[in-house]
């Protein structure tokens, strides 16, 4: 194989991985944006069987990481202070109502 052939084929090579890298990249930003898609609905459906024990709990996780994913997105803010009233007001103890407060405060600051 001469030198010109060598670096032909390098010179493919390094255009085929750099498509690939690019082809991640934008797959990978796709699937950021899908997994926030996700969360918020994984959110709101376990916020709908919010009566079910832990449910709650579960649907504050999954708001907060949505929220976090999505930080310009009020309306998933909303439903995390939703879900964080919830909390507070059906907490079996003082120090549980003082934990949940908490966290309402700290996710509106």
């Amino acid at each position: 194989m001469s030198v010109s052939s060598k670096q032909q084929a390098a010179s493919s090579r390094q255009k085929v991985a750099l498509l690939l890298f690019i082809t991640l990249l934008a797959a990978n930003c796709s699937l950021l944006a899908y997994a926030a898609a996700t969360l918020s609905e994984q959110a709101q459906a376990t916020w709908q069987s919010r009566d079910r024990p832990g449910q709650t709990e579960a649907a504050i996780r999954l708001f907060r990481q949505a929220a976090e994913a999505e930080p310009n997105n009020t309306e998933l803010w909303i439903k995390l202070s939703k879900a964080l009233g919830r909390a507070v007001r059906h907490a079996a103890s003082t120090q549980e109502k003082r934990k949940w407060a908490d966290e309402a405060r700290s996710a509106a600051g």
